[in-house]
């Protein structure tokens, strides 16, 4: 989309043409992501084992410090 091409829309319809040329923008940015999460995946050789990915295969569990309780307010 050339810079004209832009300008006439704008033009010609107005808050439409403005709100179409951001839409196609965001639309070509987040290809762009995409593009670069896909790439990333496809280099990740991940392992299926569980094994292999944690080295001293520990289980980790959270304490928490003290009760907590939810108190509702009446409306």
């Amino acid at each position: 989309m050339t810079l004209t091409v832009l300008l006439d829309t704008i033009k010609k319809h107005g808050a439409v043409g403005v709100l179409a040329a951001w839409l196609f923008y965001t639309n070509e940015r987040l290809n762009e992501v995409e593009r670069e999460l896909y790439r990333c995946y496809d280099n990740f050789q991940a392992s299926t084992d569980v094994k292999t990915r944690t080295p001293n295969h520990s289980t980790y569990y959270a304490v928490l410090p003290k009760e907590t309780s939810v108190k509702r307010k009446k409306a």
